[in-house]
C-alpha cells in the first residue's frame, strides 16, 4: 500500500518502472484490490485484508451470482454455485480462487 499513492498519481510511469525493474514489488506486499482501501491499517496489516470492492464483487459473481455482485441482492432464477457445492461461507481457497 506503501505505493498505490505513487502508482494512482501516474499508473503508466509507475508500471514502466516496474517493467524496468526501478521499483522492486516483493511477494509479502498484497495487491491493493485485495483490501477495503476505507479501512486499511498500515500498521495492522490484516485491518481491511480480503475485503476490496472488487476482490468481493468477484466473489460474490462466482459464487452467488452476477446480479448479487452488482446489486447485493440475489435475484437468481437457479441454484448459486456456493450453495451446489455446499459452501455456507467464504473460506480461505474460495477468496484465493476469486483473486485469481
Amino acid at each position: 500500500m506503501k505505493q498505490l499513492a505513487e502508482f494512482d498519481a501516474d499508473p503508466e510511469f509507475f508500471m514502466n518502472n516496474v517493467s524496468e525493474g526501478k521499483y522492486m514489488i516483493k511477494a509479502g506486499e498484497w495487491p491493493a484490490f485485495l483490501y477495503d482501501t476505507g479501512i486499511i491499517n498500515p500498521n495492522d496489516l490484516l485491518k481491511g485484508f480480503m475485503q476490496g470492492k472488487v476482490l468481493v464483487c468477484v466473489f460474490q459473481h462466482i459464487f452467488t451470482g452476477p446480479s448479487s455482485a452488482m446489486s447485493g441482492t440475489c435475484n437468481a432464477t437457479k441454484l448459486a454455485k456456493a450453495h451446489i457445492h455446499g459452501l455456507t461461507k467464504p473460506m480461505g481457497q474460495t477468496l484465493g480462487y476469486a483473486a485469481v
